[in-house]
């Protein structure tokens, strides 16, 4: 998980979550403090993070009002000049699965059609229903939230669907290619959303 790694590079790291589970698991790794939370809702005080990561609750909040309440919050504790990181879903990313492995029935279709317009996942291709976003849209609600010009990543790149549809067994020959991939397009407006994940990067103004 993020924090594991965050925190073996020196960072100081609480997560919070929303199962109670989740953070008793978290809290067991080295440096890192856990807290049941709602991202709605922080116990932390006003701009005490150098850095907020939300990487999970946008997709999960269904509703454009608790996703700004979400975002509201991550502003709230976070110092001035303090980063945001904050993940998303592409609309795309059923399309782009079924299309390359060949899944992509009639039945499966009015789904993934619905989902690229609405950006209502229903779970389709597994995962639970949530909501996911487009660039435009990820980037247009963290601007909203007091995030002066936030920029947004593509994470994976457009081959991400080849590598899945090759298998395990392809990776290591095919991973460094298409990682390349996405380096080269992580920030092209036109490619964005072909990634099955994107990262929207801003920063709380001083």
């Amino acid at each position: 998980m993020h924090a594991a790694w965050l925190a073996a590079d020196g960072h100081s790291v609480h997560l919070i979550d929303l199962v109670p589970a989740h953070a008793a698991r978290a809290a067991t790794l080295p440096g890192v403090t856990a807290s049941a939370g709602d991202a709605r809702a922080l116990a932390a005080a006003d701009s005490s993070a150098d850095a907020v990561l939300l990487l999970g609750p946008l997709y999960h909040l269904v509703d454009v009002a608790d996703r700004a309440r979400a975002l509201a919050e991550a502003r709230r504790v976070l110092r001035p000049g303090g980063l945001l990181a904050a993940a998303g879903i592409s609309r795309y990313l059923s399309l782009l699965e079924t299309g390359a492995a060949g899944t992509l029935t009639a039945d499966v279709a009015g789904p993934v059609g619905q989902v690229i317009e609405t950006g209502a996942y229903d779970g389709h291709i597994g995962f639970v229903p949530t909501h996911w976003h487009t660039a435009t849209e990820l980037r247009e609600e963290v601007a909203a939230a007091g995030f002066p010009g936030p920029e947004v990543f593509g994470v994976e790149g457009p081959a991400w669907p080849a590598l899945d549809a090759a298998g395990t067994g392809a990776f290591p020959d095919r991973a460094r290619s298409a990682l390349r991939a996405a380096r080269l397009v992580e920030r092209d407006p036109r490619l964005i959303d072909a990634s099955a994940h994107l990262l929207a990067v801003a920063y709380r103004p001083g």
